[in-house]
């Protein structure tokens, strides 16, 4: 049967164990994972000679292995050699007879070499969901120093439940407290500084970046090295962008008016067009400019 219904009553019951993998493979994960659940497969020291596990929960490659609550397996470790190192893999098996098919999973140790130094023995690896007939995980590795074991280190990776791994719907799904904090977490019309300098420049500008890589340029002026203006642009317009102050400025009788026009190409941002102009109440006008001292690109 090329296709089978899964969640769905039927007039068979046709479910067999890796429909269920096949599930927990490509929503959880297709690796060895220990799963937050009880003692977490937790090891004791017994003696030099036995290594208890303790209850868990697990996936192999789909498979759910459990151990339940307040359960334990005591597993033996064979003595040690004097004057030689050893190191010896807990594991849990993976086992499928090939002409039942009937699977099993059981807590076994597989024994290093004694030698001057230690060295992992080989483990038997397969493709569960390929149907392989043995798939060993490693838990912990025991280290044995001559007759005693000198220490235990866990092999194991652990998920942790889907809640850890899913963000807050709050804000855009960032999980962030703001608007602002979501914007910047999703890098949502976040300023990217193209150009900066204090003092301002009214002459030929080079970007550290195309304009066209960005949907808006943001274009930050200012006259007389105190009043300042933003202007932002669309960057379908790459001339023509106009950027203009008008503020008074020594009582009733004076105005400043002033007023660019700026064109972008590639990482240059040029000037076709700089006036300003300082009105008085009997029209006589003093010629200055606007300085660009920033330029910022917006992303979408």
């Amino acid at each position: 049967m090329a296709i089978k219904l899964i969640t769905g009553l039927k007039t068979a019951a046709d479910i067999e164990s890796e429909d269920d993998g096949a599930r927990l493979y490509g929503t959880i994960s297709g690796g060895d994972r220990i799963l937050d659940v009880g003692n977490k497969w937790d090891y004791q020291i017994i003696s030099n000679n036995s290594v208890r596990v303790k209850d868990g929960e697990l996936l192999m490659q789909g498979r759910h292995v459990r151990q339940a609550p307040d359960t334990y397996t005591d597993l033996t470790i064979n003595n040690g050699t004097q004057g030689l190192k050893r190191n010896d893999i807990i594991v849990a098996r993976y086992t499928k007879n090939s002409g039942t098919s009937i699977e099993n999973v059981e807590l076994t140790v597989v024994e290093g070499t004694p030698d001057v130094t230690a060295v992992d023995p080989t483990l038997t690896t397969g493709d569960i969901f390929a149907g392989c007939e043995m798939h060993e995980m490693a838990l912990y590795r025991v280290s044995l120093d001559g007759l005693n074991i000198d220490s235990v280190m866990a092999l194991f990776t652990e998920f942790s439940s889907l809640e850890d791994h899913i963000q807050s719907v709050t804000k855009g799904g960032t999980g962030a407290t703001t608007a602002a904090a979501a914007r910047e977490s999703l890098e949502v019309y976040k300023e990217y500084v193209l150009y900066s300098i204090a003092s301002g420049s009214s002459s030929t500008i080079t970007l550290s970046d195309a304009y066209t890589n960005y949907a808006e340029i943001g274009v930050y002026f200012i006259s007389s090295g105190t009043i300042s203006g933003f202007q932002k642009f669309t960057t379908s317009v790459t001339s023509g962008c106009a950027c203009s102050l008008t503020y008074p400025d020594g009582g009733a009788t004076l105005m400043y008016a002033r007023a660019m026009l700026l064109a972008f190409s590639g990482t240059t941002l040029t000037f076709d067009r700089n006036y300003s102009a300082r009105i008085k109440a009997d029209s006589d006008m003093i010629n200055e400019q606007l300085k660009v001292y920033k330029v910022v690109g917006f992303k979408y």
